[in-house]
């Protein structure tokens, strides 16, 4: 459903598993037969091969069984080489609903155009735990319905912000104060949003209709 390239300060399992944690509810220390992570701290260059594009691409056609959602984790993605990162491009734009791809990296600038165009770009400072701070109180004010002020208020990192936003209405489906029709219509919003970013276009026309947009759904 969505691709996130997430830069962290540096690769390492312990800020991967405390990202995981706090913003997808996923632990790594135990086996997840939904969860499939591609890595190896030891040589972070040849991580990632032509034959793990197989395994990969497998995994993310095989709808989930024990739970709603399957998750694709990359460390050290920018150690793929240009011919793997190109084999991606396809399921990075397209994946199916129930998938969820992460590619942790420490460097962008490894990353092709092509790749970060098709993800939501996520910058992790020393301080991974993305579920506080202004975003937060936004996104309840929003989803409580005081949309107003939010036209002439877009925030300065709208995929960072989407981010933020797609774990609040996850956490409030799941604890019963948004419908399942309000889940499902807020999801789709979503995707249109990040596809809208994608093609560049005007970023406050974008807010605008975002905030109406779920202002409605909420609303209904």
């Amino acid at each position: 459903m969505a691709t996130y390239l997430i830069r962290l300060p540096k690769l390492s399992l312990s800020l991967v598993s405390e990202f995981l944690s706090a913003n997808f509810g996923i632990d790594v220390s135990h086996f997840n037969p939904e969860v499939l992570i591609v890595n190896n701290f030891d040589n972070i260059k040849d991580i990632i091969t032509l034959s793990d594009v197989k395994d990969v691409t497998s995994f993310a056609v095989t709808r989930p069984i024990r739970q709603s959602k399957k998750y694709i984790i990359f460390i050290g993605f920018e150690g793929a080489t240009i011919e793997v990162q190109n084999k991606f491009l396809k399921l990075f734009e397209d994946s199916p609903v129930y998938l969820d791809i992460l590619l942790f990296v420490a460097d962008t600038s490894a990353v092709l155009d092509t790749v970060k165009s098709r993800c939501n770009i996520i910058y992790a400072s020393g301080d991974i735990h993305f579920k506080q701070g202004e975003d937060i109180g936004k996104i309840k004010e929003l989803l409580e319905g005081f949309s107003l002020g939010f036209l002439e208020t877009m925030p300065q990192d709208m995929s960072t912000f989407l981010f933020h936003f797609r774990q609040v209405i996850q956490d409030r489906f799941k604890h019963g104060s948004i419908h399942a029709a309000q889940y499902n219509s807020l999801n789709k919003v979503l995707v249109k949003v990040q596809r809208y970013l994608k093609l560049n276009l005007n970023q406050r026309d974008i807010w605008r209709w975002f905030v109406l947009k779920v202002n409605s759904i909420v609303s209904s």
